[in-house]
């Protein structure tokens, strides 16, 4: 995977067939409809209500003026359509065992966008894009076990699992990816 522009004022990233964007304002409704989709959220947890989409929007828009990386909203650059969201950022979880001390890495998209690579290809962006920025030596990505495709995804992009942990009732598997 190549980045084909990265625009530093703003963090954009261009890939071959897409953009990923800082999340803003604009981006309410399009995470709205991510995190209402009950199908979609099967592995992640109960749909969000529009108060938790906000309040997501927000810690992601603050987690880029604290630290200069963090989510981006994912956009098929041809049509400039929502995909979904990839990104790392620090989570500050205290059920991880072992490195919750480290960045999370995170993503979503929309079941229209699945199943065409668009995942992938923004994964290796986002990291190649943090590699370099984020002062840590690894990064942890939490995926419930009968994520198939997420669990195919993580192990493409170099995570290990290295352990479980619970989030509520599940147990849900950790990974590890050294930068």
């Amino acid at each position: 995977m190549k980045i084909i522009q990265s625009d530093p004022p703003n963090n954009d990233i261009c890939t071959e067939r897409l953009t990923l964007r800082q999340p803003e304002k604009s981006h309410f409704v399009a995470l709205q409809n991510i995190w209402a989709d009950t199908k979609l959220l099967q592995f992640i947890g109960p749909p969000s209500t529009p108060e938790e989409v906000w309040a997501r929007l927000l810690k992601y828009i603050g987690h880029w003026s604290t630290f200069g990386f963090g989510y981006w909203m994912v956009h098929e650059t041809k049509t400039d359509h929502f995909l979904g969201e990839v990104g790392v950022a620090w989570q500050q979880r205290t059920t991880l065992p072992a490195h919750g001390d480290l960045p999370e890495a995170g993503w979503i998209f929309s079941p229209a966008a699945q199943g065409q690579g668009f995942a992938s290809e923004a994964l290796s962006a986002v990291l190649e894009y943090s590699g370099s920025r984020i002062n840590s030596p690894g990064i942890t990505c939490l995926i419930d076990p009968s994520n198939k495709a997420s669990i195919l995804l993580a192990e493409r992009k170099g995570f290990k699992k290295f352990g479980t942990t619970l989030i509520g009732t599940n147990r849900i598997n950790a990974y590890l990816r050294l930068i």
